[in-house]
């Protein structure tokens, strides 16, 4: 949280997993006579040495653009292979914002066998799954313990780290987030400078809003916000600040979250509890009414 803090949130979200079957583990049992299980620290050892190298790809070689900073925690499966879970936060000039940005850095589609075969096996064995990507139609499959998968089936990737580390390597765009604010009737905070005078400030036309009132207004006007909590808002509309509206999400994936609250607070906290399952209420009353209750 301190990081986060301090230079924003992570864009990028990658998860990289051992591989049993890498050539060094394989040599190496061949070489002692011994089994994959018998040497577990081996394995871990191996796997360390190739996320270090990962992160300098990451962070010193830019395969991303340049990186503000890279945190990682490394867990183990129940099988006892570890797994490494990465978040990169980018430079505000390396940001990919668009789609077609995002398609430069991360795939989820399956290649062409017949103009690149290694690539084609490397997602074949590491890279099934499913998320939202750009996934086309354009008839490729892979089969997997005799069925034939396409491109809903794999999960997002770098072509660059599949490649290069030969393992089940997940890279995700982490969506922005949009933080919620709410409150109760007439307890909406309200910022002013210090040489305004309190009677200018309790005059001022936008005295009564904020983006929780814009709320109830916007589900009073378009019939699809009726449908959506507060938490769910943002991922179809857009808090315009400068003038203090909600409009309909024309692009990007954007994210609601509420601020918390602790039970202390009383009312609040259980306003906070409504807001996670009411949907598109247009007063204060309808937020304490669920289900005609």
């Amino acid at each position: 949280m301190a990081i986060y803090r301090s230079i924003g949130y992570p864009d990028l979200f990658i998860t990289f997993t051992c591989n049993p079957q890498w050539e060094e583990i394989k040599r190496y049992c061949k070489e002692t006579n011994l089994k994959l299980e018998d040497r577990h620290n081996v394995i871990c050892r191996l796997f360390k040495a190739k996320l270090e190298k990962l992160i300098k790809d990451i962070h010193r070689n830019r395969i991303f653009g340049v990186s503000k900073a890279v945190i990682y925690t490394i867990e183990f499966q129940k099988c006892g292979l570890p797994h490494a879970h990465i978040l990169l936060f980018l430079a505000a000039e390396y940001k990919y914002p668009s789609p077609e940005d995002i398609d430069k850095i991360i795939s989820a589609e399956i290649p062409d066998p017949l103009h690149d075969l290694n690539y084609y096996e490397a997602v074949k064995h590491f890279m099934n799954g499913y998320l939202v990507y750009r996934r086309q139609d354009d008839n490729r499959t892979i089969e997997v313990s005799g069925i034939q998968l396409d491109n809903r089936y794999v999960v997002p990737y770098n072509r660059f780290l599949l490649l290069k580390y030969g393992a089940h390597i997940n890279v995700e765009w982490k969506p922005s987030v949009e933080w919620l604010s709410f409150h109760l009737p007439n307890e909406q905070t309200i910022l002013f400078e210090d040489n305004v005078t309190l009677q200018t400030t309790v005059n001022r036309a936008t005295i009564k809003e904020s983006m929780f009132i814009a709320w109830f207004k916007a589900n009073a006007t378009y019939e699809s916000a009726r449908q959506l909590t507060y938490n769910d808002f943002p991922t179809h509309f857009v808090w315009k600040r400068s003038i203090r509206t909600w409009e309909p999400r024309k692009s990007a994936q954007v994210i609601g979250r509420l601020f918390f609250v602790p039970p202390s607070y009383g009312d609040l906290y259980y306003l906070r509890m409504l807001l996670n399952i009411v949907r598109g209420p247009t007063s204060y009353q309808d937020v304490k009414t669920y289900n005609g209750v």
